[in-house]
């Protein structure tokens, strides 16, 4: 065998030696390339996953603050209802003229008398009326404020006002000697009464109605 045949035995086993190699080589890529496209496909399937379990999530918390909401609806509804009547009532300190029983061959005169209105606007009678005065007592502090002192209760209670009334009750005579004079607006009045269902109510001498 000459050199040159030597030369060119030696580059074909060399050619058909590196088959192997690139072959491994091309399956190691193949593999890569493979691995990647599956590992891309795991990423967005969990992606797709976590994103519906935040979807669930978020309905779940969306579900639960509905439920939430509803429930505060129906507490709201429910006081609304216990104090729908009591709302229709109201008390004011007021006044007003009534003529004096004559006496024979004298001539009529008027009398002022002081005390509380109490208006039943509801469509139910209310019970066990009683009446709180309070002398109003302007602040010092330089401002339009004031506050409620209290001088006593009505003698006795109304046993009922019907629905739509009006009742008037008298200042007691030991109340109205406590001042030399007396007007409309020296003084507040305060109420507590029972409504229809039985639930017992009071409104300050401010107006603000709470249930005791």
């Amino acid at each position: 065998m000459n050199h040159t045949e030597a030369t060119l035995s030696a580059s074909t086993k060399l050619n058909w030696g590196d088959v192997p190699t690139w072959a491994g080589v091309t399956a190691a890529v193949a593999a890569g390339i493979v691995g990647f496209f599956l590992f891309r496909i795991e990423s967005r399937r969990d992606a797709r996953a976590e994103h519906d379990r935040q979807l669930a999530a978020e309905d779940r918390h969306a579900a639960a603050e509905d439920r939430r909401r509803a429930e505060e609806d129906r507490r709201a509804e429910i006081e609304d209802a216990r104090r729908a009547q009591a709302d229709k009532v109201a008390a004011w300190f007021g006044s007003f003229e009534e003529p004096n029983r004559p006496r024979p061959r004298t001539p009529e005169y008027l009398t002022d008398r002081y005390g509380a209105y109490i208006r039943n606007a509801s469509d139910l009678p209310i019970y066990d009326v009683r009446v709180e005065f309070y002398y109003v007592q302007d602040r010092t502090d330089g401002t339009s404020g004031w506050d409620p002192i209290h001088r006593g209760s009505s003698v006795e209670e109304l046993r009922a006002i019907p629905p739509q009334g009006t009742e008037f009750v008298d200042m007691p005579q030991g109340i109205r000697r406590q001042v030399d004079d007396i007007s409309d607006e020296m003084y507040v009045t305060g109420i507590e009464f029972r409504d229809s269902a039985g639930n017992r109510w009071a409104r300050d001498p401010r107006g603000q109605l709470q249930e005791l």
